[in-house]
């Protein structure tokens, strides 16, 4: 957002005040209520705000100049190769003066001056575009793998002097997306991505430019070359840190699982296109536009005009967008997210990796895990953890199977809470914490060699109680394993293949890339206590090595700091740093099974965030898997900051880190909270339970009275049966055997009840279902109890309007967006015996 004060007295002393309210408004995009967001969606004010000053003369804002294709700068690339690169650069400027004036534009690049234009006259109260070219003999072109950047000045020049400067940092790159793959300058590239939200432990959204920064580190060591970022708009700091580093991003358009009727949420979501595309146009990073309402059944005139908004913004060429396969007017967006190959087009993933139901319980999948044990709903621990990367990489080598692929985000890089649910979303390669799991690990030696050098991991802790098949993830052709220096074995990635259920496909004459690496199993290997020691191993040399060594009886802790590679704290009031206290033997092992309370102490000008309040826990912390993360904000002084972490029984750890001094001005303000004055909503007063534990004290929600009765449908496929799914847990689902609608699933009470409702969980998360409920004394007349609209998202029980008698209940599915098949994961029914 940008706001115009033109006009106000600099010689008084002005308060600004702004107001912002985060309540709950379906004419907003997301428009969905908080309580039922599957993600957190902060409010408040938690990014940098800047205060120009400006000649009246001046470059425009992109997004304030509210100009189509116009505003500020704008950078195309109208021919690319290696041996030179024709740029044209849009500049838009205006006077805002009373007086006509003579101006002319400079650009340089990398300090060299590029283009001068010809005197402009620019009357007074007036703007004008000025297209500029020039040409770059042998580019240093932008790729993930040598993000090379450029900076790019634009002065204007009025007699001599120089009244207004603009710096941009731009790539110079070409990219397409094409049904064989994705291309940047003419090269094929795999967009190995993740998703990632913005959210971080204790502070939600308000994250300083460091933290951003250190998030997108994380996720490029590991191998991510695409981001799919959250629903809302990104830190200009993440983008940039996106193109020093070598990532393309692709971007949503804010919203979530509902369209509202509602022409002002229409018009909001066409202008947050529209503000998005402006804000990251010159951005390298900037690769995919997501105009569309993420998992939404949105009507075809929304998704027309979005598509017409993107290519209004871009231009024809580079209006690079997508959605959804099987949502309106996806035939007419150049690229689609689907996992089939449909007729000839490009395509993308935008999640894979991730099973949803496990949200509600044990599935035969375990892809959500934590790094401790029994800390939280979803399982974790050693064992766990390499189920879920042995899960994780199976899905991932599937989808490299595909050739034609432009790439797939995992969902999800890092783990973040469920919105309003008590169940966090333990979906990321690394934790909350930036802790990593195995999952991490597996996925970081798909890099090659080449590139990313060579990797070596072993995922087992060595304990009498691990796995005595050890997993080795390696990106070199073989391993050794050593247990107290004697030779366990040596173990091809060819013979890793066995291990791996892909591998049957790949016989079917698909060969998946080179860079693919399985794990390598070293099967049955003896206990004996001490260290294991894995090699990787390149034309029989020793190219990597990694080591564990049994974790003996903890003895102390130790602090170490979260740089990821951005060694600097500074001292302005917000940057923060995690600090992680590990739980180690005399040999300097984490203790995995230790899970002690932490007590942490800061000296000097820092403090804890959350100190003092219980329920953060965020001081003292309880670790899990032997490490807890404490988070630090500095103050306004620099200096020394001393952090003491203690436990009983352990010896405590000390650690000295220093912040710097701010170099940029800022202003002295303070934060002023001002009257709640808002629209009252009606929604805003309806009560709506969010946690489905709450629900459990509502006497009508207490029984299922349908679980393990005989349960019957219309039709379906092998394996899916109608009575999966109502025993009481979630398994194997019921799926339609055909493709169209209506469909029916009916289950037998076998003796009157007064039925309440009905609590159903889908079988697809990003699917619609329109369905009806009716129910029946004898199976033969049927009465109307309820319908309504819902995907696999929608889990929160269905009351009636009234308690009603009946035998039988049946469920109807009317319709399943995309011609998908009908299909459920899980049903209760809810009620209670007659007295």
């Amino acid at each position: 957002m940008a706001f115009d004060f033109t006009g106000v007295d600099v010689n008084k002393e002005h308060v600004l005040v702004l107001k912002v309210d985060n309540s709950d408004m379906p004419d907003v995009p997301p428009g969905k209520p908080q309580g039922t967001l599957d993600f957190c969606y902060f409010g408040g004010i938690y990014r940098d705000a800047w205060l120009h000053a400006m000649h009246p003369v001046h470059f425009t804002s992109a997004v304030h100049a509210n100009k189509i294709a116009s505003g500020g700068l704008f950078v195309h690339y109208a021919q690319v190769s290696r041996r030179s690169a024709s740029v044209t650069v849009d500049s838009h400027f205006e006077n805002c003066s009373a007086q006509d004036c003579e101006i002319s534009l400079q650009l340089l690049l990398d300090g060299g001056l590029v283009y001068t234009s010809s005197v402009i006259a620019l009357a007074a109260n007036c703007d004008h575009v000025e297209k500029a070219s020039f040409e770059v003999k042998e580019p240093r072109l932008w790729h993930p793998y040598h993000p090379n950047l450029y900076t790019l000045t634009a002065r204007l020049v009025s007699e001599g002097t120089v009244v207004d400067e603009i710096t941009e940092r731009i790539g110079i790159r070409n990219i397409e997306f094409k049904p064989e793959g994705f291309y940047i300058n003419g090269e094929k590239l795999f967009l190995s991505g993740a998703n990632r939200h913005q959210e971080y432990p204790y502070v939600g959204f308000a994250i300083p430019d460091s933290v951003q920064r250190r998030d997108v580190r994380m996720l490029r060591e590991s191998g991510v070359i695409s981001i799919r970022l959250g629903h809302y708009p990104q830190d200009q700091a993440f983008m940039d840190a996106c193109d020093e580093m070598g990532i393309l991003c692709v971007i949503p358009t804010p919203g979530w699982q509902i369209h509202p009727s509602s022409v002002l949420f229409d018009e909001r979501s066409y202008e947050n296109t529209r503000r998005l595309i402006r804000m990251n146009r010159n951005h390298p990073s900037a690769c995919l536009w997501e105009p569309i309402l993420n998992e939404t059944d949105y009507p075809e005139y929304f998704a027309k005009k979005q598509l017409e908004i993107v290519r209004e913004e871009m231009g024809e060429d580079k209006a690079w967008c997508a959605c959804d396969s099987h949502y309106a007017y996806a035939q007419h967006y150049p690229v689609i997210y689907s996992h089939d190959q449909m007729d000839g087009r490009a395509r993308y993933i935008r999640e894979y990796g991730d099973n949803w139901t496990e949200q509600f319980g044990p599935m035969t999948t375990l892809r959500r895990v934590r790094r401790g044990e029994s800390v939280s709903f979803y399982s974790g621990g050693e064992a766990a953890m390499i189920r879920s990367a042995q899960d994780h990489f199976e899905h991932y080598a599937t989808i490299r199977l595909d050739d034609t692929l432009s790439g797939g985000a995992m969902w999800a890089g890092i783990d973040h809470n469920r919105g309003y649910e008590d169940n966090e979303a333990a979906v990321g390669m690394l934790d909350l914490q930036r802790l990593p799991k195995y999952y991490y690990y597996i996925f970081d030696v798909q890099q090659s060699m080449e590139l990313a050098g060579p990797k070596c991991f072993i995922a087992n802790e060595w304990t009498e109680k691990s796995a005595r098949d050890v997993h080795v993830y390696t990106n070199a052709p073989a391993a050794r394993l050593f247990l107290n220096e004697k030779l366990v074995g040596t173990l091809t990635a060819e013979e890793g293949w066995a291990n791996a259920h892909v591998y049957t496909r790949q016989l079917e004459g698909v060969k998946l890339p080179e860079t693919t690496h399985p794990p390598i199993v070293f099967k049955d290997v003896p206990w004996e206590k001490g260290i294991l020691r894995a090699e990787a191993i390149l034309d029989g040399n020793t190219v990597a090595v990694y080591e564990v060594r049994t974790p003996e009886t903890p003895v102390k802790l130790v602090l170490q700091p979260q740089w990821a590679g951005e060694n600097h704290w500074q001292a302005d009031g917000s940057d923060l740093l995690l600090v992680h206290a590990f739980v180690q033997d005399e040999f300097g092992t984490t203790v995995k099974t230790a899970e002690p309370l932490i007590h942490f102490t800061v000296h000097g000008d820092a403090e804890i965030v959350g100190q003092g309040y219980t329920w953060t826990q965020a001081n003292p912390m309880r670790a899990e898997a032997g490490a807890a993360s404490v988070l630090l904000r500095a103050g306004d002084t620099a200096g020394t900051i001393t952090l003491e972490a203690e436990s009983e029984g352990l010896q405590t750890a000390v650690i000295s880190l220093e912040t710097s001094a701010v170099s940029i001005p800022r202003l002295q303000c303070s934060t002023q909270k001002g009257k709640k004055e808002r629209q009252i909503y009606s929604v805003d007063a309806h009560e709506r339970f969010s946690i489905p534990q709450c629900l459990m004290q509502e006497p009508w929600y207490d029984y299922d009275m349908g679980r393990c009765k005989p349960a019957s449908a219309s039709s379906c496929t092998p394996e899916t049966q109608p009575d999966n799914i109502n025993r009481g847990k979630i398994e194997k689902p019921w799926i339609a055997a055909e493709p169209t609608c209506p469909q029916w699933w009916s289950v037998d009470l076998e003796e009157l009840i007064w039925v309440t409702g009905v609590t159903i969980k889908w079988y697809n998360d990003g699917l619609w279902y329109d369905y009806s409920v009716e129910v029946s004394t004898d199976g033969i007349e049927w009465t109307y109890a309820a319908e309504g609209r819902a995907s696999g998202q929608s889990h929160l029980p269905v009351r009636f309007d009234r308690n009603m008698q009946a035998r039988y209940v049946k469920i109807n599915i009317l319709g399943v967006t995309g011609g998908h098949p009908a299909g459920m994961y899980f049903v209760e029914i809810h009620g209670e015996k007659p007295c």
